[in-house]
């Protein structure tokens, strides 16, 4: 028993080691990089759910799902923690939208193998089935996941929670979720047995228990990331700055819209006018410039108010743009 539990533990350590080292230094790589080795993982991951069972003590479970996704869930947290919303559903939507691709031509392929050898048709009806469930595997990342944010956020709120308690508590409710919706698919469609289903779940537990441990002195000692503990105001400092790329965003995107009708304003003519003038010459087109004024726009105002006036603006401005 020892021995399997070094195993896990060994297991653990080397894929949180290569995976916190590339997210530590993804300013020199590049977050991609980091996404890259997390998507690419995810294969082994529905593999090792469907086919490698391992027994520790009177617990049977799969490291697939242990080991793999639940670190894989805390890492998708550990992005939104340090950097933000905008760029932790890139990898989420990515995992989502390749798996549809991969059924789409994985059941393509395997329509064309049934006219051939029995072992390809065979082979290939195992990978179908293995796919269908990397969707659904997919599918409840993405809820998984979002629905660990906004766990993880509201925890936060809680003064007297640590840091490391709120990635475990997060990370609980959202396996204990997940195990129930993963296993029926994996009891349904490959008859694995309920044992190993509490028993998956138990090392879901613990596991991220392991991996929220982690995170807590990675995020302490490597990031400088302070707990809410270490000083009372530092919470919504920290999702302020979490959040400011994106509402960076929209406030630039906000000034150059006109706050009554939405329509683009002067601010966005100087700022993109150019462009548009450069793309038109280039592409030998002529360019036209509309200068349109509502007569009598004042008497409307000084006559039924400005009410009234701004509803004549909101509808011509909707008339323009159809």
């Amino acid at each position: 028993m020892l021995a399997d539990l070094g195993y896990a533990l060994a297991q653990a350590a080397v894929y949180y080691s290569i995976m916190l080292a590339m997210f530590h230094y993804r300013k020199w790589i590049g977050i991609g990089t980091f996404f890259c080795a997390l998507c690419a993982l995810t294969f082994a991951e529905n593999y090792l759910a469907i086919t490698v069972f391992v027994g520790l003590g009177p617990v049977v479970y799969t490291p697939g799902s242990v080991v793999l996704f639940t670190g894989k869930l805390l890492l998708l947290l550990l992005v939104y923690i340090r950097e933000d919303a905008q760029v932790v559903r890139q990898p989420i939507y990515g995992l989502l939208i390749g798996n549809f691709v991969i059924i789409a031509v994985v059941l393509l392929v395997s329509y064309q193998t049934r006219i051939g050898t029995s072992a390809a048709g065979f082979a290939i009806d195992m990978v179908a089935e293995s796919t269908w469930l990397s969707v659904w595997g997919t599918v409840l990342l993405f809820v998984d996941s979002v629905a660990l944010i906004l766990l993880y956020e509201r925890l936060c709120r809680v003064r007297w929670l640590p840091l490391f308690g709120r990635l475990w508590v997060s990370a609980v409710v959202v396996l204990a979720f997940d195990q129930l919706a993963f296993f029926t698919a994996l009891h349904a469609f490959f008859g694995v047995p309920f044992s190993a289903g509490a028993g998956g779940f138990f090392g879901k537990v613990v596991a991220s228990g392991v991996y929220s441990f982690v995170l807590w002195a990675y995020l302490r000692y490597l990031e400088g990331h302070l707990d809410a503990s270490d000083h009372q105001n530092r919470l919504r400092d920290v999702f302020g700055v979490l959040t400011y790329r994106q509402r960076f965003e929209e406030m630039r995107e906000t000034a150059r819209l006109d706050a009554l009708t939405g329509a683009e304003n002067r601010r966005s003519l100087f700022e993109g006018g150019a462009a548009l003038i450069q793309k038109s010459v280039g592409r030998g087109e002529p360019v036209s410039l509309f200068m349109i004024d509502i007569d009598g726009f004042k008497k409307i105002n000084d006559a039924h108010g400005h009410s009234a006036g701004d509803l004549v603006l909101n509808d011509f401005v909707a008339l323009m743009h159809e």
